[in-house]
């Protein structure tokens, strides 16, 4: 690959896929729209930069953390790094760059009507940035240890957050006042709300797995489940079950009533730490860091194809129904199912193909 970047900005402008073997030398034209060059084997190319070319999201520093998209294409990402970067998905254009935390920050979540922005630092504290204000956010409140997981209700006023401690404490978002705190059998690791948001769906470590009334206040467990920690629960056909994994090469599929485990399948990956169900309904994808990302049919339980990689954390919707994936720290969008692509028209749209999938950016 080539990368051009921009000198005053230091930005990512183009990540060019060009060739198998290793590239020795670069000669770009005066007027930047050809590149020229040669691989180690000899292979002489030439690259014309595209009309209206798709910017690609800047490369992160390190891995990814979190990325969450508000209902008006905004996009932001948290990595290695205090800063979190805010993206116009439409263009790939960096629209701001929030540095209020002093220390990492790895949990992230919009407000339903994406005014606002509430992250959660290795600092131990949580910041919401009202993101028509240039400031450096209003800090909610400093916790004992470690956060592990933050999720802001459907209707806008209440922000969860949990901690090593195990335990959720519930905010009043608008006035930033703790409402309660809930002890938990094991430390908190990923939150679902409901549509509506009056029940919150917690999976921990310890295989914990729980469902906290948000009207009445009700704690209710499962049955323990088989593994070290849950990290991912997904809605499936309108709330009627749930689909739950983790550090497991298994997915269980959980009643949201009765919170009884119905029935399960085996997956080809040793954890799954982030899955989405297609827009149809009908298939599931599930990455799991460094390993790799699958997709299944979920109405035969069946593995379609499964791609190595250096995928991430990030596996998320979109308001055009598409998947936001990030591979190789950069952000991508992915396209599955799709018509064949070959791997030259892939790149011509600056994208690429791994084993059946397409990538490209955001454009």
């Amino acid at each position: 690959t080539v990368e051009m970047w921009d000198i005053p900005t230091g930005k990512v402008l183009e990540v060019i896929r060009v060739s198998s073997e290793p590239i020795t030398h670069i000669l770009l034209s005066r007027g930047n729209d050809e590149l020229y060059l040669l691989a180690k084997n000899g292979q002489m190319s030439r690259w014309t930069r595209i009309r209206k070319a798709p910017v690609r999201f800047a490369r992160h520093r390190g891995d990814i953390y979190d990325v969450k998209i508000s209902r008006d294409g905004l996009v932001a990402s948290a990595g290695v790094g205090r800063e979190i970067y805010l993206w116009r998905a439409s263009s790939g254009t960096m629209v701001r760059v929030l540095s209020g935390q002093k220390f990492v920050v790895d949990n992230i979540a919009f407000t339903p009507d994406g005014k606002w922005l509430c992250a959660a630092s290795w600092d131990n504290t949580v910041r919401c940035y009202d993101l028509a204000v240039p400031d450096e956010g209003v800090l909610v409140h400093t916790f004992p240890e470690r956060i592990t997981e933050l999720a802001i209700s459907p209707d806008g006023q209440r922000l969860v957050v949990g901690d090593s401690s195990r335990t959720i404490y519930l905010f009043d978002l608008k006035t930033r006042a703790l409402l309660k705190k809930v002890s938990l059998r094991a430390i908190p690791v990923v939150f679902a709300f409901t549509a509506k948001g009056d029940r919150l769906f917690i999976g921990g470590l310890e295989g914990m797995f729980c469902r906290y009334s948000m009207t009445s206040g009700q704690l209710e467990y499962s049955p323990k489940l088989p593994t070290k920690a849950v990290m991912t629960i997904t809605m499936h056909r309108k709330e009627q079950r749930l689909l739950v994994g983790g550090a497991m090469s298994r997915l269980v599929w959980i009643s949201p009533k009765t919170l009884e485990i119905q029935a399960g399948f085996d997956i080809p990956l040793k954890l799954a730490r982030n899955c989405r169900v297609t827009a149809e309904g009908k298939e599931l994808l599930c990455n799991a860091h460094g390993e790799g990302l699958m997709v299944m049919d979920l109405e035969r339980e069946q593995l379609i194809l499964k791609v190595q990689g250096d995928f991430g954390r990030a596996l998320l919707r979109t308001s055009d129904r598409g998947l936001i994936v990030d591979y190789k720290n950069i952000l991508w969008k992915l396209a599955y199912p799709g018509q064949k692509t070959s791997r030259a028209d892939a790149e011509a749209r600056q994208g690429m193909t791994l084993k059946g999938i397409l990538l490209t950016p955001f454009n």
